[in-house]
């Protein structure tokens, strides 16, 4: 799923890090522009890496060979054979500038409504 595609002018919106559980491994960000609020939930979550606040919210599905290659480097988390990876899993990127944000999880959701 390409969140530019659900969300105009993604690239506008200012993002941080809003709740994580670990023992549940959801991730939820805050999307914030003018007087736009939304948040993504992602459930499943077996790695994250970027900043705690950014912005930009445009986020990309990764390619299957993508998410492979991601799951291989932290191997001990993923217990599953490499076949069933993009049946399992999703990668989110962005780029930011020098950076990107990265997310693997088994599902992504966008909401007017903060998780509870």
């Amino acid at each position: 799923m390409d969140i530019a595609l659900l969300l105009p002018n993604a690239e506008k919106y200012w993002c941080q890090i809003y709740h994580y559980n670990l023992g549940h491994s959801e991730l939820s960000i805050h999307l914030v522009y003018e007087t736009e609020n939304y948040y993504l939930h992602f459930s499943g979550v077996r790695y994250f890496c970027g900043p705690m606040i950014w912005q930009g919210a445009n986020f990309q599905l990764a390619s299957a060979e993508q998410c492979l290659e991601l799951v291989r480097r932290i191997r001990k988390s993923v217990q599953i054979p490499d076949e069933m990876i993009p049946e399992v899993f999703q990668l989110y990127s962005m780029k930011l500038g020098t950076s990107q944000v990265d997310i693997l999880c088994h599902r992504m959701d966008l909401s007017k409504t903060p998780p509870q």
